[in-house]
């Protein structure tokens, strides 16, 4: 076997454009060995991947700013609730749930071995133990459950953000962030993407946590507080996206080369009109089907030597197929719940407000656990110190 950079190489390219900083063993034929020779962190894509990733950025983009002038101008479209759901029904199976489909495999990837083995019983004892302590969090009070389940669903969110602006910048344009500008972004992209559409549209917000306070039995105060409050917390949100778009724009003023930071502007820009021109759960479902989830894919992909190699190859559907396939056991798990809650609102004929509490509670559960192994990835492939001078 032969030690070797990873590298996918493009016309252009110069000799300091490689993917990953650690090594992956490749064999005698040409493909990836199963276990990685030094941990993998993504700096610079280029070639082909690089392509893929940029792909997926403009489609990203588009999707979002397509249904931000949807929401302006066919309003009363976007207030249907087939045309608020349609996201949700789309994507959960395929995107939604599979994103925290591999959580399991974290430890393996923290080892430097790829996807290719689950975890130990030591694993999913601490996974269950995280969802029942939701559960019981819920059941001792709804508004401690929900201000977690937001708090947590925003840092999660933000921590996304933060790993794909690392990702496809150089050694200089990593330096341009300090760890504070690091922070302003989880926050900032964070509060953005779950507090804003909710505060923005408060009807939709109110209607949301009086489904929750009859079906829970206690009044959701934080939702009434926020609807008291609104236009001093949407005054604070904007200026929370302005200084993201100053702190990027002052980076592309400094180094004159960092695509990440034009990025980023961008990005913050689509983002607020996204969750400002459609309804929650509308511009909710389509963040997370067409930004937060398939960008999270990728990032697993690129942690694994097989699926490496098929993306540099073209090989793009069957790195889908057996990411899927690998992740089928936990989302065959949530199906199985879903289905469950289903069944039960349907045997007793419940009307659809009655499915809110539940839907919260069981979101919350997969969310925590997931956000624990995201932060276990951070922690490994040390996205917090690359902005770090």
């Amino acid at each position: 076997m032969a030690d070797c950079q990873v590298m996918v190489q493009s016309k252009d390219q110069t000799a300091s454009d490689v993917i990953f900083t650690g090594a992956l063993m490749i064999d005698e034929r040409g493909g990836p060995s199963t276990t990685l020779s030094a941990p993998p962190n993504p700096q610079l894509l280029t070639g082909r991947v690089g392509a893929l990733a940029r792909q997926l950025d403009r489609l990203t983009l588009t999707v979002c700013l397509l249904f931000s002038f949807l929401g302006l101008a066919l309003a009363k479209l976007v207030e249907l609730p087939v045309i608020q759901w349609a996201p949700w029904m789309i994507g959960i199976f395929f995107l939604v749930l599979p994103h925290g489909g591999l959580d399991d495999r974290t430890p393996s990837l923290v080892r430097g071995e790829g996807l290719r083995s689950r975890a130990g019983l030591g694993f999913y004892a601490w996974y269950l133990g995280l969802l029942g302590l939701v559960l019981l969090t819920w059941a001792l009070s709804a508004n401690l459950g929900l201000l977690t389940f937001l708090i947590f669903s925003a840092y999660h969110f933000g921590q996304g953000d933060l790993y794909w602006s690392t990702l496809g910048v150089g050694a200089e344009a990593q330096a341009g962030r300090s760890r504070w500008a690091s922070l302003l972004l989880v926050a900032g992209r964070g509060l953005i993407s779950v507090f804003l559409p909710f505060i923005r549209h408060d009807q939709d917000s109110l209607r949301i946590a009086e489904s929750l306070s009859e079906q829970s039995g206690q009044v959701i105060t934080l939702a009434v507080w926020a609807s008291r409050h609104r236009t001093g917390l949407l005054a604070g949100l904007g200026l929370i996206a302005l200084v993201l778009i100053s702190s990027a724009a002052l980076r592309v003023r400094r180094l004159q080369i960092d695509d990440r930071a034009f990025r980023e502007i961008i990005e913050t820009v689509i983002l607020v009109l996204l969750m400002v021109t459609t309804p929650p759960v509308l511009s909710v479902g389509v963040y997370i089907l067409c930004w937060h989830a398939p960008r999270h894919i990728l990032r697993l992909m690129l942690l694994d030597p097989q699926h490496q190699h098929d993306l540099a190859e073209r090989r793009v559907r069957q790195a889908l197929v057996s990411f899927h396939l690998r992740s089928l056991p936990l989302v065959l798990a949530a199906v199985v719940i879903l289905v469950l809650i289903t069944a039960f609102w349907l045997r007793y004929d419940l009307a659809p407000e009655q499915l809110v509490l539940p839907a919260f509670i069981f979101v919350n559960a997969i969310t925590i656990p997931h956000i624990v192994t995201v932060t276990m990835l951070d922690r490994f492939q040390k996205i917090w110190r690359r902005g770090e001078p």
